[in-house]
């Protein structure tokens, strides 16, 4: 994905070629981090905040899978044997 959006954002042809021009050209231009600051800003916080929401999620989520396993590999106590 990263590299998908270097090649179309940040190797856009130069003002001499025709396809400079489009509309597509002209919007994938205007989200540069260097032409819209307060774009790049807002995507930054909003990544942050839904990588944080993730690890959260993931980490809850390990965290009740390790204790189902713990439960359920448990040897039987002896007093429950007899």
């Amino acid at each position: 994905m990263n590299t998908v959006g270097y090649v179309l954002v940040m190797e856009a042809p130069g003002a001499e070629y025709a396809a400079a021009r489009t509309v597509f050209r002209s919007t994938a231009v205007s989200w540069r981090s260097n032409a819209n600051p307060a774009l790049a800003t807002a995507t930054v916080y909003l990544a942050v905040a839904l990588l944080t929401m993730v690890a959260v999620v993931v980490t809850i989520k390990g965290l009740r899978l390790l204790a189902a396993a713990a439960r359920t590999s448990r040897p039987a106590s002896p007093a429950a044997r007899d």
